[in-house]
């Protein structure tokens, strides 16, 4: 955009558009295999009928729990403090959970619902690169 300088001048000066600011992710806590003995995940294609809808589960063990945390902080995964609701314009889809369970014997349950491209639960993140890192261990 050309603006005209003061005094009568026709000399013109070029103006740039603000540089766009990052957006902060929504709020959560940061997920860690601190304190964890087991990873369970637990995934339901509700698109399929049975039997293919059988829930897959895949358990990971503490020698896996070191990787399983590298994989947390390289995709900047969180329990989110306000879950994403689910859409309801989306039919079918996958359900995934994944089950913290802690050497004090609780459990921290994170649940994602991937449908149609958007992703929804309480976890945030890279959920998509995680849960892909996931299926290939």
């Amino acid at each position: 955009m050309a603006v005209a300088a003061c005094g009568g001048s026709s000399a013109a000066t070029a103006t740039s558009a603000p540089t766009p600011t990052a957006t902060p992710g929504p709020p959560g806590d940061v997920v860690s295999t601190t304190g964890v003995t087991s990873i369970t995940v637990t995934s339901v294609r509700s698109s399929l009928p049975p039997p293919g809808n059988t829930p897959q589960v895949q358990t990971y063990t503490a020698a896996q729990l070191p990787h399983l945390g590298q994989l947390l902080t390289q995709h900047h995964i969180i329990q989110l403090l306000q879950p994403i609701p689910i859409d309801g314009g989306c039919t079918g889809g996958t359900d995934i959970t994944v089950t913290l369970t802690h050497a004090d014997g609780s459990d921290s349950v994170l649940h994602v619902y991937s449908c149609g491209g958007k992703v929804t639960g309480n976890l945030g993140g890279d959920v998509t690169g995680f849960l892909g890192d996931l299926a290939s261990l």
